[in-house]
C-alpha cells in the first residue's frame, strides 16, 4: 500500500480526484450524478478514451452500465454476467490488464459491434464491498500512448475501492428515500380506506348478465392474473376492477387508477414510471404509479388510447416486472397486478396497426365484459333505487322515493351513457324535486327530445311503444309486450308502498296496516328495494 501512496503523492491530479470523490460521500445523493463524476475524474487521470462502471444484477445474472463516455444520452449497456472481461473480473474478483483485447479469448466483441467502438487495451478492477462481495467492475479502455502500466493498476485499485463505498452510500440513501415514499403512499391509501373511499364495492343487479360478471370476479380475484375489462363507457369498469382488488389477497395494498386517455404520452410515461430529479429545470424526483401500486393493483383505464411507443414500454414492464424512471439509470423491480379496461375493439385496433397484439395477449389473460345497461333492463328498478338512496345520503337530504311513474320512465330510455348517465339524471331529478317524491318524467322527456332514437320499444330497441308507456288511461303497463314478472311484482310493490307512505304521511305503522302487512314486513320490503326510509311514527 505504501507503493500506491507514493505514486499518488507524486500525482497531484490523482490526489485531487480522490479527494473530490471522497467529498461526495456526504454531499452527493444523486446516483447518476455520482457515477458521472467518478467517470469524469477517471478519464482525467488515465487519459483514456472511455471509462465505465458496471453493476451486477444478481437476479438476472447480468451486468449493466448507463454511465460510460461515448454513449448516446440515455443509452444503456446490458450483458450476460458470464461473458467478457467484465464478467470474468466480477466472477473471479481479480483485476485484468489486457494489452490487446481481440487477442484475449475472454474478450467479448459483442459490445463493440453494438456501440461501433473498437476496443484495444483494457484495465478492469472489481468493485468489492467491505464484506468482500463483488458488486460490479470498474473498466477503463484505450489509454492514449500505449498499454496500461502497473502504476495505473495501483491507482485504479484505490479508485475502485473508494468508488464502491460512494456507490453503496448513495444506493442506501436512495433505498431509504424509496421506502419512505412507498410508506407515504401506503399511509395515504390507509387514510382513504378509513374514509371509506376504498370500501368494498357493491355491484347491483340480479340479471343473468350481471351474475356472470360477479362469478368472473369471484374466480379471478383469488389469482394474480392480469385482467382486461371491456364494455361501453359508463358501465362501471373501474367498479369491477375495485371489486377484484377488494376480494383478492392484495386488498391490504394500494389500488391505483390511471386514465391513459387523459394524459399526453410524455406525461403518461412519467406518471406510470416516475421521474428523476433534474431531468428538466425545476423537476423534482417523483415515484410513479407502478411503484405506488407495488404489492397491490394498478388499474389502467382506456388502455386502448396508449401510443405504440408507450405500449412497448408497458409490455416490457409486464414481462420483466421492472422499469426505469424517466431520466434514471437504475431498474426498479415491482410486484403489481395490472387490470386494464377499454371501450374500444382492441382486435380491430390490432388489425389497423394501432395496438400491439403481444400487449393485448399479455393483458387479456382473463377477460371480463361488462354489459350495457340497456342489455340488463331487469336490473334498472333496483339499481335506480340504490342510486337514489346513495345520492340522498350524500346530500344529507330527507328520504326520497321515486314517483309512481318514474320507474316506467326510466325503462323507456336506453341510457346510452349507461350507469354514469343514469346516476347523473337521478341526481338532477333529486335536485329538482321539492318534496319526498322524485319524478324522473321531466328528465327522461328532456333526454328523449335531445336523443329521440334512444327511446325503448317493446322489444327493448328502437322507438318507444305507446302501448307500454305506463299506467295511462287505465291500461296496464304489464302487457304481453313486457312480460318480466319478477320486475313487475317489484314495481307494483314499490308503487303500493310509496302510495301508502304518502297517504299516511310517512307513518310506517299505519302504512303497514293499510297494506295488510306487519311493520317489520314493510321494513324488510323497503330494505330489499333500497328504500331505507327515515320516516318517524
Amino acid at each position: 500500500m505504501a507503493v500506491v501512496q507514493d505514486h499518488i503523492s507524486e500525482r497531484p491530479d490523482v490526489l485531487a480526484s480522490l479527494i473530490h470523490i471522497g467529498n461526495m460521500f456526504n454531499t452527493q445523493r444523486d446516483f447518476d450524478q455520482l457515477l458521472n463524476t467518478i467517470i469524469k475524474e477517471t478519464l482525467k487521470i488515465f487519459s483514456a478514451d472511455r471509462a465505465s462502471l458496471f453493476l451486477l444484477d444478481e437476479e438476472k445474472n447480468q451486468v449493466w452500465s448507463k454511465i460510460a463516455t461515448g454513449l448516446n444520452k440515455g443509452q444503456m449497456i446490458r450483458m450476460d454476467a458470464n461473458k467478457g472481461i467484465v464478467g470474468h473480473v466480477i466472477r473471479t474478483g481479480k483485476a485484468l490488464n489486457i494489452p490487446d483485447a481481440y487477442s484475449d479469448p475472454r474478450f467479448n466483441p459483442e459490445i463493440d459491434r453494438v456501440t461501433g467502438y473498437e476496443t484495444e487495451t483494457i484495465l478492469c478492477f472489481p468493485l468489492t464491498t467491505f464484506e468482500g462481495k463483488t458488486v460490479g467492475a470498474f473498466q477503463v479502455l484505450n489509454k492514449k500512448g500505449g498499454p496500461f502500466t502497473k502504476e495505473d493498476e495501483q491507482i485504479l485499485s484505490v479508485m475502485a475501492s473508494q468508488s464502491c463505498v460512494a456507490i453503496e452510500n448513495v444506493q442506501a440513501f436512495e433505498e431509504t428515500v424509496r421506502k419512505h415514499e412507498t410508506l407515504s403512499v401506503e399511509n395515504q391509501h390507509l387514510k382513504q380506506q378509513l374514509k371509506g373511499k376504498y370500501a368494498y364495492p357493491t355491484i347491483i343487479g340480479d340479471s343473468k348478465e350481471i351474475q356472470a360478471v360477479k362469478q368472473a370476479i369471484s374466480k379471478v380475484s383469488a389469482t394474480n392474473s392480469n385482467v382486461l375489462i371491456t364494455g361501453e363507457s359508463g358501465t362501471g369498469k373501474e367498479l369491477i376492477a375495485r371489486s377484484i382488488h377488494a376480494m383478492g389477497h392484495r386488498n391490504n395494498k394500494p389500488f391505483i387508477a390511471l386514465n391513459c386517455a387523459a394524459l399526453p404520452e410524455t406525461l403518461l410515461e412519467s406518471e406510470l414510471f416516475g421521474i428523476e430529479k433534474g431531468v428538466a429545470t425545476g423537476v423534482t424526483k417523483r415515484i410513479g404509479f407502478f411503484e405506488q401500486a407495488d404489492g397491490g393493483t394498478l388499474f389502467l383505464d382506456e388502455v386502448g388510447e396508449m401510443s405504440l411507443a408507450m405500449q412497448a414500454k408497458l409490455l416490457r414492464t409486464l414481462q420483466e416486472h421492472t422499469f426505469i424512471r424517466v431520466g434514471g439509470s437504475q431498474e426498479v423491480s415491482v410486484d403489481v397486478r395490472v387490470i386494464a379496461a377499454t371501450n374500444m375493439d382492441l382486435i380491430k385496433s390490432i388489425h389497423e396497426g394501432l395496438f400491439r397484439d403481444d400487449l393485448y395477449y399479455r393483458l387479456n389473460v382473463f377477460p371480463i365484459h361488462v354489459p350495457a345497461l340497456r342489455d340488463r333492463g331487469e336490473d334498472l328498478p333496483i339499481l335506480a333505487r340504490f342510486i337514489l338512496a346513495n345520492i340522498v345520503s350524500k346530500m344529507n337530504l330527507p328520504t326520497k322515493v321515486f314517483s309512481e311513474s318514474s320507474l316506467v320512465e326510466i325503462r323507456n330510455y336506453k341510457w346510452p351513457g349507461n350507469v354514469r348517465e343514469l346516476e347523473n339524471m337521478i341526481e338532477r331529478a333529486v335536485i329538482m324535486s321539492d318534496n319526498t317524491e322524485v319524478d324522473m318524467k321531466p328528465v327522461v322527456e328532456e333526454l328523449l327530445r335531445t336523443n329521440p332514437n334512444d327511446a325503448v320499444d317493446n322489444d327493448g330497441i328502437g322507438q318507444k311503444n305507446p302501448k307500454s308507456s305506463g299506467r295511462q288511461e287505465g291500461k296496464s303497463y304489464y302487457s304481453m309486450d313486457n312480460m318480466d314478472i319478477k320486475a313487475a311484482v317489484q314495481d307494483l310493490e314499490m308503487e303500493m308502498i310509496t302510495a301508502a307512505l304518502r297517504l299516511t304521511k310517512g307513518n310506517q305503522l299505519k302504512a303497514a296496516e293499510t297494506l295488510g302487512v306487519s311493520r317489520e314486513g314493510l321494513r324488510k320490503k323497503m330494505q330489499r328495494y333500497v328504500m331505507v326510509a327515515k320516516y318517524e311514527g
